[in-house]
């Protein structure tokens, strides 16, 4: 039944988005258009010779190109590698409406054929309804115009055949794909990397040139200067609405609206926090611009002084470098402005929650926690269990009791474990008077021998010695997402697995753990030899009977 209602949602869709580009590609609905520009990036197969897909911009365009050497280009000047059975190329090219409507009517029957070329498409492909992009939204603007064309006149409207899978991610490794993304990004203002999602997409894009408006505040802060201009072309001005709102901790503090074209009309609000202003065609739902912005009340400025010919602060570094550091007094401070308006507490408020939930978990601990700290791991690896495919421990002290007072508790018997530890035979680890072999054969008889059955483990350790990997410090819990397009989570510890809630330290999740991923990476694969390895179950288990 559950299907039933995805296909049908998934038809209905479709239609409306076959109505949609019907609709918004008629001249006069909103722009003048003339020509198409297609922005396509695509990956070459040696082996086979085949073309796949890999993302496109079609932008409608009210410029018409005659001059027949800049009607297709490269943007790649050669096929970039990505590994030896792949390379990957842009092409940028200037095609007509009729060239643009049969591109859509491909892609409504899965399939695309360019200029000769046939291109494999992700085979679920879904064709989403028309969706208005605002060119200005709030401190960070829309995501998705980091894959699309800039429309300097306004804002625009996407149809989008979207990718339901990253089909690519079967074919390519993350680090792969994250090169493919860089080498766009090299040579166009196409950001993937930021936009992974749109990988596999092939979107139809609209600027509205036909349109414009703008909105303002007056002197006291408590009114909207609005503008807004239609091309004497059209005949739909009468239908033109819009209206204008503010809202602060996600109430509204202003609203009004207007009727028509208008050149700074001044309306009531109340508040200048979070302005949004709309514009639209009342008869047919049509968006022209939508925009969120705030307006600077005042800025603080500290300025540091420094007395002329000051005697500068000497010292030696840590390297015998010898360092001069001029001094500066930062008690001159400048205000621009209101400073301390009635808002100010709210949004201080408002900015230190956004900090707290965007920070991560973390757990203070102390002496004599320690099943406090062991429970918080065993509960955050059971919570993400369902959706892990691997969990990592990476901690130079980490020896079989640490892996089964952690990993141990994890109920999902189809994660794979991978841990990796140290071997120094040195005064500081006591228990390390033994050889690397002994100790070896040691670690690996605990694993075999305290557990009853090791059922439903897949665990390999391995180990940095001797002049196998690199020596590491940190100690890290990693959560790896069966989906390859997920972030992992990964838990700084703060400390040894064994020193877990015996002393003061800090368990904490990293915001961005790319980059720890990729140690983890680096380092698993250079003691990827049977020097290196510990243990690895179940094989050792079938090996032992």
């Amino acid at each position: 039944m559950a299907n039933d209602y995805l296909q049908g949602e998934r038809r209905s869709k479709k239609e409306l988005g076959v109505n949609d580009f019907n609709h918004l590609s008629k001249d006069g609905v909103l722009g003048h258009y003339k020509e198409c520009e297609l922005t396509h990036v695509f990956i070459f197969e040696k082996d086979s010779n085949r073309f796949y897909h890999y993302f496109a911009v079609l932008s409608y365009e009210e410029f018409e190109e005659f001059e027949a050497n800049r009607k297709k280009s490269y943007l790649t000047k050669s096929l970039v590698k990505v590994n030896n059975k792949y390379k990957m190329g842009i092409s940028q090219m200037r095609i007509t409406l009729e060239n643009a409507s049969d591109i859509f009517n491909q892609l409504c029957s899965t399939s695309l054929k360019i200029n000769g070329t046939n291109f494999i498409i992700p085979k679920d492909i879904q064709l989403l309804p028309k969706t208005h992009i605002p060119t200005l939204w709030g401190y960070d603007g829309v995501m998705l115009n980091k894959v699309l064309k800039p429309n300097f006149w306004g804002d625009k409207y996407i149809l989008e055949f979207i990718a339901l899978e990253n089909s690519l991610s079967t074919i390519f490794t993350a680090e792969e794909l994250r090169k493919i993304n860089a080498e766009i990004l090299k040579v166009i203002q196409i950001d993937l990397e930021s936009v992974y999602d749109r990988i596999g997409s092939f979107i139809i894009q609209f600027p509205i040139t036909l349109i414009t408006g703008n909105a303002r505040l007056s002197e006291d802060w408590c009114k909207a200067i609005i503008s807004i201009s239609a091309s004497q072309q059209i005949n739909y001005q009468n239908d033109l609405f819009c209206y204008i709102r503010t809202t602060l901790d996600d109430v509204v503090t202003g609203f009004h609206c207007y009727k028509g074209t208008v050149e700074n009309k001044e309306l009531n609000l109340g508040d200048s926090n979070n302005l949004e202003f709309k514009i639209f065609n009342q008869s047919n739902g049509i968006i022209y611009k939508n925009s969120m912005t705030n307006f600077l009340r005042g800025i603080n400025s500290n300025f540091g002084i420094s007395s002329c010919n000051a005697e500068p602060r000497i010292f030696f570094d840590s390297n015998g470098n010898k360092i001069k550091k001029n001094l500066f007094s930062y008690s001159l401070a400048v205000s621009v402005g209101e400073s301390n308006s009635y808002d100010t507490r709210t949004n201080k408020r408002i900015l230190q929650n956004e900090i707290i939930r965007k920070s991560g978990r973390c757990l203070n601990l102390h002496d004599g926690e320690r099943e406090k700290a062991l429970n918080f791991i065993r509960k955050s690896i059971n919570k993400k269990a369902s959706a892990c495919s691997e969990v990592w421990l990476w901690d130079p002290f980490l020896r079989q009791p640490d892996i089964f007072d952690t990993l141990y508790f994890i109920e999902n018997q189809d994660i794979l474990m991978k841990c990796i530890t140290s071997f120094k035979k040195n005064k500081r680890q006591e228990n390390e008077t033994c050889s690397f072999e002994e100790f070896k054969e040691k670690e690996k008889a605990n694993f075999l021998n305290k557990s009853e059955n090791n059922l439903g483990v897949k665990l390999e350790l391995r180990v940095v010695h001797s002049n196998f990997g690199f020596d590491f410090h940190d100690r890290f819990l990693f959560l790896i997402p069966i989906k390859k397009d997920e972030i992992p989570t990964v838990f700084s510890l703060g400390t040894s697995i064994n020193r877990l809630g015996k002393t003061h330290h800090l368990i904490q999740q990293a915001l961005d753990p790319r980059n720890i991923v990729e140690s983890f990476k680096e380092l698993w694969m250079l003691l990827d030899n049977k020097e290196s390895t510990i243990v690895k179950l179940p094989e050792d288990i079938y090996g032992r009977q």
